[in-house]
């Protein structure tokens, strides 16, 4: 099965923010029966700079610093994600196990 998933996060300031560093964990996870085709994050303002990392459980993380008064910020992620049966699926738990060559590392 495929599917596409669209994340909207808006977050409005009463008063105006000068600067913002902020980490985003949006991209659907790499698994046995999970695989995802394409994963996109669009954030507003316009961020000063953007870098990417896995953490200790391999979940992609987008760090973003914003600089520069603004009263919101929207972050919209996008994706496509095939989902596959499970072959003799207990029905248990989805993230036991599942994460496809990750891990620490």
């Amino acid at each position: 099965m495929r599917y596409e998933i669209h994340h909207r996060s808006t977050y409005t300031y009463d008063e105006s923010v000068s600067i913002g560093h902020h980490l985003a964990r949006l991209a659907p996870r790499e698994m046995l029966h999970q695989h995802c085709e394409w994963h996109g994050v669009d954030v507003e303002p316009e961020p000063m700079s953007l870098a990417g990392h896995r953490d200790y459980f391999g979940n992609q993380c987008l760090f973003f610093a914003l600089h520069g008064a603004h009263k919101t910020l929207t972050v919209t992620a996008h994706s496509f994600v095939v989902v596959h049966p499970r072959v003799g699926g207990s029905g248990g738990d989805p993230f036991v196990g599942g994460v496809a060559g990750g891990g620490a590392g």
